[in-house]
């Protein structure tokens, strides 16, 4: 007597393939996530490796350049190179010098790039202004590392005097005290790092 087949069998067996299916995409999935993360991790620190090279160029640069003390005018200065409230070629004035020479620092904040916000940012005819959209609001490096030519961007603020006594007759020596904050991009331009210094040069 031949008995009756029901199928058990194959459905047992297509429901085991199924679940091999779902586990073999699920860990290809996995994978492929953490494919995304260990990439992502090391554009980042590419980023950061190029902006802490980045702001060490930067802080050479202001060594060489020999900012003087009417570079740091504002209005008033009639140099090639002055340093101004508006960021114009990156190089910001976050701090004044009044009529009794004392430099008063105004507390402003220009390095926001729209994620990080700041209590004073840059603001040009009352309108608040991201210094890194604009290239006439920061200046830019290009870095030998960097393989895509993605260029870092700087600004560099004047912000005050670090006076020291110099000898026994209490004088003092005033030397200008800067800001600097860089931007550096991986391959991904949304991995970004930005990093900050203040870096003071010599004297006046």
């Amino acid at each position: 007597m031949i008995k009756k087949q029901t199928g058990s069998v194959l459905f047992i067996a297509l429901i085991m393939l199924l679940i091999i299916s779902m586990i073999a995409v699920s860990s290809i999935r996995t994978n492929q996530a953490e494919s995304i993360m260990s990439d992502n991790y090391s554009d980042k620190t590419y980023a950061l490796h190029i902006a802490e090279m980045a702001l060490s160029e930067v802080e050479q640069w202001l060594l060489t350049e020999n900012f003087t003390f009417f570079d740091l005018m504002g209005n008033g200065c009639k140099q090639t190179k002055c340093f101004n409230y508006d960021c114009v070629n990156g190089l910001c004035l976050t701090a004044f010098i009044d009529h009794l020479g004392r430099c008063i620092n105004t507390q402003k904040q220009p390095y926001s790039d729209g994620t990080l916000n700041t209590n004073n940012p840059l603001t040009t005819n009352t309108k608040p202004v991201i210094v890194w959209d604009d290239h006439r609001y920061h200046n830019k490096i290009k870095n030998e590392l960097d393989i895509n030519l993605i260029e870092t961007k700087f600004i560099v603020e004047f912000f005050c005097f670090d006076r020291t006594i110099v000898d026994i007759k209490n004088k003092y020596s005033s030397s200008p005290v800067y800001r600097i904050t860089v931007l550096a991009y991986g391959s991904n331009p949304n991995n970004k790092v930005m990093l900050q210094s203040l870096f003071t040069v010599g004297n006046t």
